[in-house]
């Protein structure tokens, strides 16, 4: 347990800061604009957050794969891997901007859905 504690601990530690980082903005929203603006901001930005959690689970994923690769195998390696991530990314991004107004309405209601333009 103790040698599992010591790996993770930069990992959680790393995630509370970008997490803290990520709000932050929220705040300033708040302290900018009026307050439905922050709750279009923030809907707005949950569906970003879903481009971003694929991301980082291939980088968790496929990143100790990475560190042991020959430099020889680590370019075509990269590659491959930014296809594949481009393969699912691309779809969601497309789906957002086709269909993220009614899907704000639809998860956070009709009040939401000018989260749609930011």
């Amino acid at each position: 347990a103790r040698a599992i504690a010591r790996y993770t601990w930069p990992i959680i530690l790393q995630g509370i800061f970008y997490n803290v980082w990520y709000g932050a903005d929220l705040i300033l929203i708040h302290r900018l604009l009026h307050h439905p603006a922050i709750g279009n901001y923030a809907a707005a930005k949950t569906f970003n957050m879903m481009l971003l959690t694929v991301m980082a689970a291939f980088n968790y994923a496929l990143g100790p794969r990475m560190v042991r690769l020959a430099d020889s195998a680590l370019r075509g390696y990269i590659i491959n891997v930014s296809a594949l991530s481009l393969a699912l990314i691309l779809p969601i991004a497309g789906g957002l901007a086709l269909f993220g107004r009614p899907l704000i309405g639809l998860i956070f209601g009709s009040q939401y859905e000018l989260a749609a333009d930011v």
